[in-house]
């Protein structure tokens, strides 16, 4: 079975159950006791590190990296395009006006100043502001 393991007390704590493929990238939400995996089975899990058990799993995402943007503000990279979306709702907060020309493989955030980076699988990083793209409204 695939899961995460957890070194607390010189032991392991095995996070599993949560993916049916290989996880590609970890992010913990704010709070030392939830921890969110995403995997290239396109599903992100919020874990509770206390019980090691999922809380909440989304499949709608495509899964290179996540990153904590903002409370409850997560973003995800994967194929070519770049979502903003809210934990527990898995409501698309914004999806990037922009369609990168290459795969994305990481991303980074200033919540500070609204950039964000990208990184992409032809050796190229791509920085732009989050405040310039436009947020996603109801019905579209």
């Amino acid at each position: 079975s695939s899961g995460i393991n957890a070194e607390y007390g010189g032991g392991f704590s095995t996070l599993a159950g949560g993916h049916n493929e290989a996880v590609r990238s970890l992010c913990w939400s704010g709070s030392e006791f939830h921890l969110l995996s995403g995997s290239i089975d396109c599903s992100i899990v919020l874990w509770d590190t206390r019980t090691c058990a999922p809380v909440h799993k989304t499949t709608s995402h495509s899964v290179r990296q996540i990153r904590r943007y903002r409370e409850n503000i997560f973003a995800s990279v994967g194929e070519n395009s770049l979502q903003l979306w809210e934990l527990g709702t898995d409501a698309l907060v914004l999806q990037s006006t922009r369609t990168f020309p290459t795969d994305l493989e990481c991303v980074a955030f200033s919540a500070e100043t609204g950039l964000h980076v990208c990184g992409g699988v032809n050796s190229v990083a791509y920085l732009s502001s989050i405040t310039k793209q436009t947020p996603l409204v109801e019905g579209s």
